[in-house]
């Protein structure tokens, strides 16, 4: 009884300890242009190393205060983009970030890439881009203030590229990010 008591106690003792062991790294610091602002890219890792999230750290350097962004999603952040075009007064933040969820089948895919834009302190943010729609590859336009972005509507909703899916050229105004035209 007093080694099964023992081996209870180390190992409630272990179990509890291990989110002492979670770690949160700052990668990539990047200066938001014209702002006051750097951001870094947060990273938690559990005891195992395995990344569990990631959000963006908006930091004031004239303040040192900061403001913490868990994006709408579980995934991988690929780029961390300024997109100043001061012709138009267009200053915000796009991040494209491999999708981490659950699909109508029940499964988990890495496939989908969405995009998302911020403010340049953080405060505010939008999805741009359609859940069930697989960004391939973007492009800022300076002259128009536009972002057009070349992917697939995922018409069978699996959260993966394949032959159901339908090419699509989609073209948002940075401004009010809206939809402004659809390509087929």
């Amino acid at each position: 009884m007093k080694k099964i008591f023992v081996i209870l106690c180390i190992l409630s003792k272990s179990l509890s300890a291990q989110d002492k062991f979670d770690q949160i790294r700052y990668e990539r610091l990047i200066e938001v242009e014209g702002t006051p602002y750097i951001i870094a890219k947060d990273e938690s890792y559990s005891k195992m190393e395995t990344l569990k999230k990631m959000s963006i750290l908006f930091i004031n350097t004239n303040s040192g205060g900061s403001v913490k962004v868990d994006l709408p999603f579980n995934g991988y952040i690929n780029h961390i983009y300024q997109i100043k075009i001061d012709e138009l007064s267009i200053n915000k933040i796009l991040v494209s970030a491999r999708i981490s969820g659950m699909n109508k089948l029940g499964t988990y895919s890495l496939d989908s890439e969405q995009i998302i834009i911020l403010s340049v302190d953080g405060k505010e943010q939008i999805q741009l881009t359609p859940d069930k729609f697989i960004v391939s590859t973007w492009q800022i336009n300076k002259t128009s203030g536009t972002i057009t972005v070349n992917g697939f509507d995922d018409t069978n909703e699996n959260g993966k590229l394949d032959k159901k899916d339908k090419p699509q050229i989609l073209i948002f105004d940075l401004k009010t990010l809206k939809l402004t035209h659809k390509v087929f």
